[in-house]
């Protein structure tokens, strides 16, 4: 069957850079129409090098050795290799896993992007000590005031608003860089995201702006993303985080900034780890929301439909506008939500919303992925089979000629 929805139906609006344009024509998007053009005839590679190198040597140094150095020669070879690639000196002495500066010089890396694409219409507050400054900020017919809040006899806070951006000032903020540096990575995380897909559909389990959690096989030729130990390389935050040879064994999501997984080191040992964006979790929240619970819950909901909700305790501190410091307890409610696709029933598979596709087409796909998947198994099977006959013939016939020796 067709689409039976016409081009006004299926068309999106929006704002992109110009390579996120081509990279949707390459999937066989069309422009129907535009609007506006932003061009820029100034490039430059150099912009914030200098800022970029001192913080990215902080967080190179303090996240320790990679996994391969385990010799003197190694580790002198990666210091080499890294100024080599990324023209950066590390100093031996301070590579040493800090994970406190690591997380800092991380936070200094990223937060430059997201500081240039800032809102520029933000509260303004200001502290008046003295009538002029109050009165001046009164007469100002370019500001909007928000709130005037006495604190003594002496000092007023006053809040506004600029009520025209064009008469602010640009400030410090330059949305180009932003929208061009984040749109950039998002398109090297697709290409991965779709060259995994492309292997096999449905090994991509989770996705978020910096990183990729896919299933693979222990035998097999499946496509995964090179690994690397240079700027803009993907890297193996399990094993970097738990030590060589730590692997996922189970992984759950309840949506977006919400999942938990299991981890199984070399050593044998199991870790379960949850993250859930907007609850802090603790040893009494965590007793509440188990890993199991989140299990039961992403199972009600995709293969029945159902949303379960668990309350979950929670206690912050907080100021209001006088600076009063506050606490209080309160209670969150944690449910699975799914709003960016459609999940196709009875499967952890997902679709995008008004996909289509021909019913006689669709089960003669699966049909043929089915064969494939069952083919392919056949295929390590015979060869985990053969590798082993090897090994017991080889060491037969090493017992032979043991034996023929010592007769």
């Amino acid at each position: 069957i067709d689409c039976t929805h016409n081009i006004e139906e299926r068309k999106l609006i929006g704002t992109w850079t110009t390579i996120e344009i081509n990279l949707a024509k390459e999937k066989g998007y069309k422009i129907l129409e535009v609007y506006e053009i932003n061009h820029y005839s100034k490039r430059s590679t150099t912009m914030f090098k200098e800022y970029i190198r001192m913080w990215l040597k902080i967080k190179q140094e303090s996240s320790g050795w990679p996994e391969w150095c385990r010799s003197e020669d190694d580790k002198t070879r990666y210091i080499d290799l890294y100024e080599e690639r990324m023209g950066i000196k590390l100093d031996q002495e301070k590579i040493v896993k800090n994970q406190a500066l690591r997380s800092t010089a991380k936070l200094m890396l990223n937060v430059l992007w997201g500081k240039l694409g800032q809102n520029p219409d933000k509260t303004q507050v200001e502290l008046c000590n003295d009538f002029c400054p109050y009165w001046k900020l009164l007469t100002n017919e370019n500001l909007r005031i928000t709130s005037e809040i006495e604190i003594n006899e002496k000092t007023m806070l006053v809040t506004y608003k600029y009520s025209d951006l064009n008469k602010k000032g640009p400030g410090n903020t330059s949305f180009a860089n932003a929208a061009l540096v984040t749109a950039h990575a998002r398109i090297k995380l697709y290409k991965e995201i779709d060259k995994i897909e492309h292997d096999e559909p449905g090994r991509v389990l989770y996705f978020d702006t910096d990183s990729i959690i896919f299933w693979t096989r222990k035998i097999s030729d499946q496509y995964k993303p090179l690994l690397g130990d240079y700027l803009g390389d993907m890297t193996d935050e399990i094993a970097g985080e738990y030590g060589s040879g730590a692997k996922i064994t189970r992984f759950i999501t309840g949506g977006p900034k919400n999942y938990g997984y299991t981890v199984r080191t070399q050593e044998g040992k199991i870790k379960t780890i949850m993250k859930i964006k907007g609850l802090r979790l603790n040893i009494g929240t965590l007793n509440i929301l188990q890993f199991e619970k989140m299990i039961d819950a992403v199972k009600d909901y995709v293969l029945n439909g159902n949303t379960i909700e668990i309350r979950v305790p929670q206690f912050n501190i907080y100021s209001d506008k006088e600076q009063n410091v506050f606490s209080r307890k309160f209670q969150k409610i944690y449910r699975v939500v799914s709003e960016k696709r459609k999940i196709i029933k009875n499967s952890t598979l997902t679709e995008p919303y008004g996909y289509v596709e021909p019913k006689i087409e669709r089960q003669k796909d699966r049909n043929i992925e089915q064969a494939n998947n069952i083919l392919r198994f056949r295929e390590e099977r015979r060869q985990l089979l053969v590798g082993r006959y090897e090994a017991l013939l080889r060491q037969t016939l090493e017992r032979n000629k043991r034996a023929r020796k010592e007769n």
